[in-house]
């Protein structure tokens, strides 16, 4: 069965704030941060649903890191490395080795998809 994208996707969180989905999919792993706010930082989400408006999902954990902090390192890489998802994932698990590599890959999508957009 194919899993339905989420990239786009607004949802509520407990807190009463509107978060906007970054990247992923149904019953998989998802990054996602609050809507409106340049400088959010980043949450990732196991197995997230998205129930009546609210996300439901087996692990969800927030990292005191944005986006853009994410995209400025990739910004400094040669462009043959900007490419290549794997290899961007490689380099930024060198420098943010505590984050899981599947919530990197996302962040990478996220970067790819706006840079397609510019």
């Amino acid at each position: 069965m194919k899993r339905k994208d989420l990239t786009r996707v607004k949802f509520k969180g407990a807190d009463g704030k509107e978060y906007i989905i970054l990247s992923g999919q149904q019953n998989s792993e998802i990054v996602y941060e609050e809507s409106g706010i340049s400088d959010a930082f980043l949450n990732f989400c196991c197995d997230a649903q998205i129930i009546n408006n609210h996300l439901k999902g087996s692990y969800c954990v927030n990292y005191t890191i944005t986006k853009e902090e994410f995209f400025a390192v990739i910004d400094i890489l040669d462009d043959k490395k900007k490419g290549d998802i794997n290899t961007i994932t490689s380099e930024l698990r060198e420098r943010f080795y505590k984050i899981p590599t599947v919530f990197l890959k996302l962040i990478v999508q996220v970067y790819l998809k706006e840079r397609e957009c510019s």
